[in-house]
């Protein structure tokens, strides 16, 4: 059986490590972890230093989904519960297919019951 070329996997194939400016990645490559580190609190740099290399909840790092609440929705009335973590583009799509396969309507009422 012959299946045809991955058309994307072929251009990075191509491109990836060989063009001097390449847009279209999902990884920026500008900092090393040691001059992000370097930016870090002793009290965040603890934490990465912590930090164990396993699975976390399903929906996110509870600590990360209410680091989010605070620093984007600290006003209003989504809270850490209301918030998932993807792991990447598929789960994402995914989920978007989801949401716009039910009713709109449906949808928001279950946001707004499940916060009160």
């Amino acid at each position: 059986m012959s299946l045809p070329e991955f058309t994307l996997e072929t251009y990075f194939a191509k491109y990836e490590f060989n063009a001097k400016y390449l847009l279209c990645c999902s990884d920026a490559e500008t900092y090393s972890m040691k001059d992000i580190l370097a930016l870090a609190s002793p009290e965040d740099r603890e934490c990465f230093d912590n930090l164990p290399l396993c699975y976390t909840e399903s929906t996110g790092l509870p600590t990360l989904k209410d680091e989010i609440v605070n620093q984007f929705y600290s006003d209003s009335l989504i809270q850490a519960d209301n918030i998932l973590c993807l792991a990447g583009a598929e789960e994402g799509v995914s989920n978007c297919t989801f949401l716009y396969s039910i009713r709109w309507r449906d949808f928001f009422d279950y946001i707004y019951f499940s916060n009160n």
